[in-house]
C-alpha cells in the first residue's frame, strides 16, 4: 500500500495551512504522540496552538519538540513556551556554522501516522499566514510502517532527540 499524499499551499485556503494540519493532528483521537522539529519557534506561534496542544496532552498525548537556535529566528519567549508546553523540549545548535533548518511535524498512533514536511516553522506566519508549502503523508499502520518517508522522518528525529 501507499500512504495518502496531499500538497498544502498556504495562505490561499485556511484548511490547507500547516497550522490547520497540525491542529487536526492534535485533535485526532487516533494520534497519541506528536513530535515537532523546526528551525524556529516563536511565542505567538505557540500561542496559536496552545489550546489544541493542551487538549492533546490532557487526554494523555505526549508532545516533543526540537527547536533550532541558529540564525536567530527563535525567540527567548518562544523557547520558554516550548519548554513549558511540551513534555520534552530540545534546543538544537550546530557549532560548525551550519543552520538547523528542518520543519517536521509527526503525529503517531497505533493505527495511523501523519507526517507533515515543508517550509513552516512554529511561528504564526509559518503555521497560518506566510506563503508556505508542505506535503502531508497519512500512513495506515502497521501496514505502511516501513515506508521510506516515515522511517526516514523517524530516523531524522531520533538523531536530534538521542
Amino acid at each position: 500500500m501507499a500512504p495518502s499524499v496531499e500538497f498544502l499551499a498556504q495562505p490561499f485556503d485556511a484548511s490547507t495551512t500547516a497550522g490547520s494540519a497540525l491542529v487536526a493532528m492534535l485533535d485526532d483521537p487516533a494520534i497519541v504522540e506528536i513530535t515537532i522539529v523546526v528551525a524556529w519557534a516563536r511565542f505567538r506561534g505557540l500561542a496559536r496552538i496552545r489550546e489544541p496542544l493542551s487538549r492533546f496532552r490532557a487526554r494523555g498525548g505526549t508532545a516533543t519538540t526540537v527547536v533550532g537556535i541558529d540564525e536567530g529566528g527563535a525567540t527567548a519567549p518562544g523557547l520558554k513556551a516550548a519548554c513549558d508546553r511540551f513534555d520534552a523540549a530540545y534546543i538544537f545548535h550546530d557549532d560548525n556554522q551550519r543552520t538547523f533548518h528542518p520543519k517536521i511535524y509527526l503525529g503517531q498512533g497505533a493505527a495511523t501516522a501523519v507526517l507533515l514536511v515543508g517550509s513552516s516553522n512554529l511561528t504564526p506566519g509559518g503555521l497560518f499566514s506566510n506563503y508556505e508549502a508542505s506535503t502531508r503523508f497519512t500512513f495506515d499502520l502497521p501496514d505502511e510502517a516501513g515506508h521510506v518517508a516515515l522511517t526516514g522522518a523517524l530516523a531524522s528525529i531520533r538523531r536530534r532527540t538521542g
